[in-house]
């Protein structure tokens, strides 16, 4: 199996299933009942940091332009990518009570299962190479690839 596919798909999981997650609300309400609508509203109560979507779109952005750069082996994307991961923990802390349905749950158990497949993919020898690969020998062996066929 190949291993360039593999890691391009773990990191293709998280994005489409944090677009799930942001358009989820638009659709919930077709199965969720009003008094579960109504507590569902109640997410960030008691938040230090209130919802603010400037703040949400600067926090998606980065994170998918990261995520774009582990996606080509750029090689410093690796640190960022732990860096954001890390700095992304406490972040928790400050947004208050987190109420969402077991959809959302669901949903994010596996944003966060992919994400850490991702960082132990990152490290492991066989991914290592290809982070360690300058751009130039990547074009070379894409375009021998390319003749081959």
């Amino acid at each position: 199996m190949n291993i360039k596919i593999v890691f391009r798909s773990l990191i293709v999981i998280p994005i489409l299933l944090t677009v799930v997650y942001f358009f989820l609300p638009a659709v919930e309400y077709l199965w969720v009942s009003c008094d579960e609508l109504n507590l569902l509203e109640a997410d960030g109560y008691n938040a230090i940091i209130k919802k603010n979507n400037i703040i949400f779109w600067i926090y998606i952005a980065s994170w998918l332009l990261v995520s774009v750069l582990l996606f080509f082996f750029i090689k410093f994307s690796r640190i960022i990518y732990i860096i954001f991961m890390v700095l992304s923990l406490p972040a928790v802390f400050l947004f208050g009570d987190r109420i969402a349905s077991p959809l959302q749950v669901f949903i994010m158990t596996l944003t966060t299962l992919s994400l850490g497949a991702v960082m132990a993919l990152m490290y492991s020898s066989s991914t290592t190479e290809l982070f360690n690969k300058s751009v130039e020998e990547e074009t070379k062996e894409d375009d021998e690839d390319e003749d081959e066929l």
